[in-house]
């Protein structure tokens, strides 16, 4: 019998960190060739743009959160690393890993993934951002969701805990694993050792309870642009200092006027923006991609996104 092939499902909010932990576990010192189904919420793929494959293969996705609107797409994903072709020892994929949607259920996922009979659910690893998770989970729009991915996991991963001083952050982590039955690890340590998170846990499986779309439940909103314009990062950067407060998350990959050879990493998260330079573009395109988040039919976010548009990407 054909052994089953490990999942790892990795979840948290938006801007909790999951990117850069999956580019730590494809660079790791780990022995296993990674396949990683890569999905974010938006109509362009950012976060298959920012992972860069090492010893892996990176699978990216239709829009939307994987465990509602492209749940098929999902499956015919899994089914394809688990042919036949793939169990060559040449070939072989030792483990998947699933990365959900910042605004995802990965319960939701990890059930309907280890549902098909190739696969079996090794862990479900959330990242929380402990400097906005007391935020995040009283907003209501995003509470429910938030505290929800952090009961679904089997491993907790905080981040981002560096940015508070000690005593706070020792009482914003206290706050988040107050009853919680999962591991925890911090961010650092959980880069640093990658066997902890692919190692197949004793978890049972997920009851596959609810297969039915979420997604009108799902307070958010999002815009997407592309344009081969160079921006001009300074005019960008004062746009952000007006943005509305619901605006959840951005990222994106910029071609700035002021450094045509290379791209750009836009990141904003719990109220942060940074712009870092990032490789050359090489034989790649200079293009602009961005997406930004935020609530579903709020006016204020939807006029402020329009205006990137008009201001940025129309010229």
């Amino acid at each position: 019998m054909t052994p089953k092939t490990p999942l790892t499902i990795i979840g948290g909010y938006l801007g909790a960190g999951k990117t850069t932990l999956i580019n730590a576990l494809l660079a790791g010192d780990h022995g296993q060739r990674l396949a990683v189904i890569v999905n974010d919420f938006g109509s362009i793929n950012i976060d298959a743009a920012l992972i860069e494959n090492a010893d892996g293969e990176t699978i990216s996705l239709a829009n939307g959160c994987i465990c509602c609107r492209i749940a098929d797409d999902l499956a015919t994903t899994l089914i394809g690393l688990a042919s036949p072709d793939r169990q060559q020892y040449d070939n072989r994929i030792d483990h998947i890993l699933i990365e959900t949607s910042g605004v995802a259920e990965p319960e939701k996922v990890a059930a309907y993934a280890s549902a098909l009979p190739a696969f079996q659910l090794s862990n479900i690893v959330v990242l929380v951002d402990v400097e906005t998770f007391r935020a995040r989970a009283k907003d209501k729009f995003v509470g429910s969701l938030v505290q929800r991915q952090v009961k679904a996991a089997d491993l907790l991963i905080l981040t981002k805990g560096d940015m508070l001083d000690e005593k706070i952050r020792a009482e914003r982590q206290a706050e988040i694993v107050d009853g919680v039955k999962a591991g925890i690890m911090e961010g650092e340590e959980a880069r640093s050792a990658p066997e902890r998170l692919l190692g197949l846990s004793a978890r049972a499986s997920v009851a596959l309870s609810d297969r039915h779309t979420h997604e009108g439940n799902v307070p958010f909103g999002e815009h997407s642009f592309t344009s081969d314009t160079p921006v001009d990062v300074e005019t960008l950067k004062r746009h952000f200092q007006g943005r509305p407060a619901g605006l959840h998350r951005a990222k994106g990959i910029l071609h700035i006027s002021a450094d045509r050879d290379r791209r750009y990493v836009l990141q904003f998260a719990g109220d942060r923006l940074s712009v870092e330079p990032d490789r050359a573009w090489g034989a790649d395109r200079p293009q602009t991609r961005l997406v930004v988040i935020g609530p579903k039919g709020d006016p204020d976010f939807d006029v402020w996104s329009q205006r990137i548009r008009e201001q940025l990407f129309s010229l």
